[in-house]
């Protein structure tokens, strides 16, 4: 018992006790899933696990306690959530100047901000049309909720179309009503948009469906601290494609703090008609599929729709590769072949794409991550560096087919797998860790360095210096069962590859760095 004197030392130790113990959190629980209304609608985004912290990055935690899935704390800065206006305001809603968005854009000029006050506004499928813009950084189109997601606009169908630069839409709950139209619409003339706070679902067709249409191209847009949901057409066993967000011909498209997930297609998709792409960056990002908790849009309850996480398609123009970025993300739950696709992968990296995937969890998946090489017009993976990737109860963690070229594994932890039923392998085949695929497997310029695999022994691929096995009960891992691969021991490689940092941020040693994603 604490006496008086002992009161502070109790209470210095009883803080710590609540700070160490397992489930201990100040983000609070996380939203239930909510059932669809009568008409077909969506009352609030169904999520797994935390909502978007206050600041627009994801919170901790997915609601599973899986480790290594959040993006490292304080390097996110998000905007206000609520509109500030900049320049002349013009405001929309009951009792103000304007009583519809297409009013105020008719009077507005670029600075301007359009302001829409809370409520529901319905709209006529393919109405609302934003044809002008703004002239520049310190001139933007501003239209935006007053207060985030306080302000829902609703159509069956195409709810809003840009077609203007230097716009940023913020705040709004985009509804789509299980139209047969993408919900949100952006064509070639809107260089320089802002996508921002935005809860777009509920559409048969895609999300947010960017590029084509010109040989322009797309320049610079960000889509920044939404959740895009429940783009479903078809069912299971004829399932068609409702990417949550596609994209193509565009030079820069940049996915910062956002999570899409229920989509029958793939939660991004990029170079859908293969025109030329370039500079995609999904950053601190969630995208995910699993069982549906109420029936939606032709699907059974307990189904899980989508393909991929992520789906790349580009061809060859003029020698330039489509590149990708992809950092402090999580991918998981595309989990086992369905009627409508053979192989489902969390990552499916094809065609002709080169960069880097870092500092991202990928799990639950029947292939976590495949890369995919190819002579063919389309070509193949060609210089793809995976560094500080963790992945665990995946079929397959890595499958690499058909001559990928220039693919390297460094600081790669490779935790459990699963079998074929989802349940979790004590001791697992390490060749399933890194398996080849059809047509030839990974081609030149293969190397791993510095991986750690969870297993009895290597796979036949990892013949990189400092790859190193380690099975499950080892005691140089945390906590296996619950899937932290944190180390408790060190773990030294012979020698470093260039890889400054861990999963978490912390840095490496400069000559001996630790094996896997994490320095101890």
């Amino acid at each position: 018992m604490c006496d008086n004197g002992r009161m502070r030392a109790c209470l210095v130790w009883f803080a710590l006790v609540l700070t160490l113990a397992p489930g201990c959190s100040d983000s609070g629980s996380s939203a239930g899933d909510t059932a669809p209304r009568g008409d077909g609608a969506l009352d609030a985004a169904p999520r797994e696990g935390a909502p978007p912290r206050a600041d627009g990055a994801i919170a901790d935690g997915e609601g599973d306690g899986a480790a290594g899935d959040a993006p490292p704390a304080g390097d996110s800065a998000a905007p206000s959530k609520d509109c500030v206006p900049a320049g002349n305001a013009l405001r929309v809603g009951s009792g103000q100047t304007y009583a519809t968005i297409k009013a105020a854009l008719a009077a507005a000029v670029a600075g301007d901000t359009i302001v829409v006050a809370d409520g529901t506004y319905e709209l006529a499928a393919g109405d609302l049309v934003i044809a002008k813009g703004g002239s520049g950084a310190g001139a933007r189109l501003t239209i935006c909720a007053e207060h985030s997601r306080k302000a829902t606009l609703r159509a069956q169908g195409r709810v809003v179309a840009i077609r203007a630069p230097w716009v940023t839409l913020q705040g709004f709950v985009i509804d789509g009503k299980f139209g047969t139209q993408d919900v949100v619409s952006v064509d070639d003339s809107a260089d320089e948009l802002v996508l921002r706070d935005l809860e777009v679902h509920s559409g048969q067709r895609d999300g947010i469906d960017m590029g084509g249409g010109s040989s322009a191209g797309l320049k610079n847009v960000l889509v920044e601290g939404c959740v895009i949901h429940h783009m479903l057409n078809g069912s299971t066993t004829n399932q068609q494609d409702a990417h949550c967000i596609v994209a193509t011909d565009f030079d820069g498209l940049t996915i910062r703090d956002t999570e899409a997930y229920y989509c029958s297609g793939d939660s991004v998709q990029v170079g859908t008609d293969r025109d030329p792409w370039d500079n995609l960056v999904i950053e601190r990002c969630r995208m995910w599929t699993g069982p549906l908790p109420a029936a939606a849009a032709g699907f059974a309850a307990g189904e899980s729709p989508g393909e991929n996480a992520l789906d790349t398609k580009a061809m060859p123009h003029a020698g330039v590769k489509g590149r990708i970025t992809l950092r402090d993300s999580a991918f998981w739950g595309f989990d086992a072949p369905t009627a409508y696709i053979a192989n489902r992968a969390a990552l499916n990296l094809k065609d002709q794409i080169t960069g880097v995937v870092e500092r991202c969890t990928v799990r639950d998946s029947e292939i976590g991550l495949r890369i995919r090489g190819g002579s063919g017009p389309r070509g193949g993976v060609d210089g793809l560096v995976i560094k500080n990737v963790v992945m665990f109860r995946n079929r397959f963690h890595v499958r690499v087919e058909d001559g990928a070229l220039g693919v390297e594994l460094l600081h790669d932890t490779f935790g459990r797998l699963v079998d074929d039923s989802g349940a979790p392998q004590a001791a697992g085949n390490p060749e399933d860790m890194l398996k080849g695929g059809g047509g030839g497997n990974q081609g030149a310029g293969w190397r791993t360095a510095n991986n750690l695999f969870v297993a009895t022994g290597l796979p036949s691929r990892a013949a990189g210096s400092g790859d190193r096995a380690a099975p499950a009960t080892s005691p140089l891992l945390r906590d296996v069962n619950n899937d932290d691969y944190h180390l408790l021991i060190d773990a030294n490689a012979p020698s470093a590859v260039g890889v400054a940092v861990d999963r978490d941020g912390r840095a490496r040693s400069a000559t001996t760095p630790d094996v896997g994603a994490y320095e101890r």
